[in-house]
């Protein structure tokens, strides 16, 4: 059984994980960096200069990718969890795969998972 919901850091959540471990629920991220929040009005991905941004940005940084990528890594580490990210373009394409090639250390998933907490 798939549940489609929006695949955020921060709105999987408290709930909605552990719910859908206990029920064997794939959680299937449409959108897994959220939607632009002037146009939808949601959070979205952490804002330039954000608390939040500057965590994944200085991880992106020790490895030479994107914050984006370090989130798209961290989410496709989560067991029953996978995501389907844009591929828009042949840059988009790219951007993904460069997600895929590395592996986060675990002082920086303990990092991720301290700012972005899944589970109480």
């Amino acid at each position: 059984m798939q549940f489609f919901v929006q695949c955020l850091l921060f709105i999987i959540g408290q709930n909605v994980l552990p719910f859908s471990k206990e029920n064997s629920i794939t959680i299937m991220g449409y959108s897994p960096f959220g939607f632009v929040p002037s146009k939808f009005g949601n959070k979205g991905f952490p804002q330039m200069g954000s608390a939040e941004r500057k965590i994944l940005d200085t991880i992106g940084d020790n490895y030479g990718v994107t914050a984006y990528q370090v989130a798209m890594n961290w989410i496709l580490r989560q067991e029953g969890i996978v995501t389907i990210p844009k591929a828009a373009s042949i840059q988009h394409i790219n951007d993904n795969l460069r997600a895929l090639d590395w592996e986060l250390e675990e002082a920086d998933l303990a990092k991720i998972e301290k700012s972005f907490p899944l589970m109480d």
